[in-house]
């Protein structure tokens, strides 16, 4: 059973968004999730995390958080890389429900009601799965390869062509933030928690600024850090050695 519109607009919405070299699309990326969210009647905040870029990103965050208070504007000491930056939004979200969604403009704002409707007091988090994506056919390619190998190693069923884009409940936020793990891969550990999901599939559109700043290497190192992180793959190869 899925919440009614009232119950979820009576909780307050956090939304999540690394920023990474997304300085131009960041007025309009604000400017939709404000007419959108306002639309529907939630009482929200903005966790906005500058994660090193090399553009005006943050002197335009900084610009949009003395205009609206609800935008919580951070900036990290150089570039960690995207989860990281996620981390840091986390461990301040004062939201009961969580939005997670990269700030290029392929997700969409106005989806973000989808989510909110699907989520319940069963449904502890919502995924999306991205239709129409804009992205390079090698970047598709390794995504599907990478989440096909993973939930072969881990048993677990990954939906294909998964978006970063969610939405979940602060329990949900709660039990991912007590791991222990120090260099945390949100997307593998947040299927390694468990509880219900659903998903919901949504458009994804052409990146509206800049490019993606995952390189092969670095999605080839991060298929292999969660690898080594979240299945027993190293233990079972050790002991047949």
């Amino acid at each position: 059973m899925t919440t009614s519109p009232g119950a979820a607009q009576s909780k307050r919405v956090s939304v999540v968004l690394p920023v990474y070299n997304t300085g131009g699309c960041l007025r309009e990326l604000y400017q939709r999730l404000k007419t959108t969210l306002e639309s529907a009647g939630y009482d929200f905040e903005l966790l906005m995390v500058e994660d090193g870029g090399r553009d005006n990103a943050w002197e335009i965050l900084n610009e949009l958080a003395a205009r609206d208070t609800r935008i919580k504007a951070m900036q990290l000491s150089r570039n960690f890389g995207q989860h990281p930056a996620i981390a840091a939004a986390f461990e301040n979200v004062t939201g009961d429900i969580v939005i997670l969604m990269d700030a290029d403009l392929q997700d969409r704002p106005e989806d973000i009601p989808l989510l909110l409707a699907k989520l319940s007091k069963d449904i502890h988090i919502v995924f999306s799965i991205k239709q129409g994506s804009q992205e390079s056919f090698s970047t598709r390619l390794t995504s599907r390869l990478y989440h096909y190998v993973f939930s072969k190693l881990t048993r677990t069923t990954v939906p294909r062509d998964i978006g970063t884009f969610r939405a979940f409940s602060r329990e949900f936020l709660d039990a991912v933030m007590a791991y222990p793990e120090r260099n945390i891969l949100f997307g593998p550990l947040m299927f390694h928690v468990g509880f219900q999901a659903e998903t919901v599939t949504v458009a994804h559109d052409e990146r509206k600024n800049g490019k993606s700043g995952y390189s092969f290497s670095k999605r080839l190192k991060l298929a292999l850090d969660s690898i080594l992180s979240y299945t027993d793959l190293p233990h079972r190869l050790l002991l047949n050695a």
